[in-house]
């Protein structure tokens, strides 16, 4: 049984095999859920940081953004 970041991450492989328009953001969350074995979790507490340089992006926005925005 799928869970629901396997679901997510698969229905972005669909659109990419159908040549639709994807963000990267949304590609990047895709690999970093298949980076952290399809757990939120593990996403959310990934130490990456230093060695990713999508690090910032992994929850699918610009968290860098977000802070300056506040």
């Amino acid at each position: 049984m799928l869970n629901k970041y396997e679901k997510t991450h698969n229905k972005f492989l669909e659109d990419v095999k159908k040549n639709k328009r994807v963000s990267p953001l949304k590609a990047i969350r895709s690999f970093c859920l298949s980076c952290m074995g399809f757990s939120g979790k593990d996403i959310k507490d990934c130490k990456g940081g230093d060695n990713c340089p999508l690090f910032q992006f992994r929850f699918g926005s610009n968290m860098t953004s977000r802070k300056k925005k506040r």
